[in-house]
């Protein structure tokens, strides 16, 4: 389903895109099943679509449902306007079909969010940024579930300057988004946005560590090319009114660097987001028994487990790893 009920001026859809319809849940299936067969157990897929909450509440359930049943790791991507006007939504698809991420994206590049004017500036969409951070808090308590948010931004050469903006809100609301995803405008779908030689994946990273105010490490985890990903591991840790930010691999830390990645490789990666926490604590503690050389070398390093993380790149996925499965046809 390639239907979406927003106008984006930066779209990766097709000019037919409203006029397609739902792909029958049998080829949904289908594409899971070709996933989990590539990816193994707690691959990470997106679900996405044009808006795919546009689907009823229970079409988009099995979908997700189905996912977990299979062993994949599922994160519903959206605009988020539905899960507003339909009470409940993301709630049932938390306690009833269990969803433990999503994906809110929002923009000044968004046309057809009801009631909120940006005028071009991301700060006058911190009032919709805020109501999502309140939303995933609202459905942890009222489910008793965990949660995990991720908010993507597209970057064009209109809101480049306000990315430090932007940073400071998901610095701020770090316990509900977990992580944020900004990619650079590229010239895909209907995009009406023009490529900006100004807005490239340097440029964003400067304005990330403007925002940030620590010389975040570039290369402190990598995931899919470097040319196209930057992924940066945060933890942020907040007394009162006063913020620490610590990397897990600061800059210049190559024993650190090496240490994550011989832990990456020993314990078969990071414990997925929304998995049980003894069992990633005993998973890393038994990579380190079973690699004696580990555990003085670990003692040096920065540690491993991001709170927050920032990440840019064009067409870079808010969930590292993450495959899509297109609701369409």
């Amino acid at each position: 389903m390639e239907h979406c009920d927003f106008a984006c001026s930066s779209c990766y859809l097709t000019p037919i895109a409203n006029r397609t319809r739902p792909l029958p849940f049998e080829e949904v299936r289908k594409q899971l099943d070709v996933l989990r067969d590539g990816l193994g157990p707690q691959g990470k897929v997106q679900i996405t679509a044009g808006e795919v909450t546009l689907l009823d509440p229970p079409e988009l359930g099995r979908i997700v449902s189905y996912a977990r049943k299979i062993g994949l790791d599922p994160m519903v991507m959206t605009n988020g306007q539905r899960f507003e006007e339909v009470p409940g939504y993301l709630a049932s698809l938390v306690r009833d079909h269990g969803l433990q991420k999503v994906a809110f994206h929002v923009d000044v590049t968004q046309h057809g969010r009801k009631g909120d004017h940006h005028f071009g500036r991301e700060a006058a969409l911190h009032k919709v940024r805020d109501r999502f951070a309140a939303m995933i808090r609202m459905v942890r308590k009222e489910t008793g579930r965990r949660l995990h948010g991720a908010h993507t931004v597209t970057v064009t050469g209109e809101n480049l300057d306000q990315v430090p903006d932007i940073v400071q809100w998901a610095l701020e609301n770090h316990d509900a988004f977990r992580m944020i995803s900004f990619q650079p405008v590229a010239d895909v779908g209907r995009t009406r946005d023009l490529p900006d030689p100004g807005v490239s994946l340097d440029s964003v990273w400067t304005k990330i560590r403007e925002a940030v105010g620590v010389p975040l490490n570039r290369f402190a985890l990598q995931f899919g090319h470097p040319s196209c990903n930057i992924v940066c591991p945060l933890f942020v840790i907040t007394l009162g009114e006063r913020r620490e930010i610590i990397q897990c691999v600061p800059e210049g830390d190559s024993q650190g660097r090496k240490v994550m990645s011989r832990l990456l490789s020993t314990a078969g990666g990071l414990p997925p987001l929304g998995s049980h926490r003894v069992r990633g604590v005993l998973r890393i503690a038994a990579a380190l028994r079973s690699r004696p050389g580990l555990p003085s070398a670990a003692a040096a390093g920065t540690g491993t487990g991001p709170i927050a993380a920032v990440q840019g790149g064009s067409g870079s996925s808010p969930d590292p790893g993450g495959s899509p499965v297109h609701e369409r046809r």
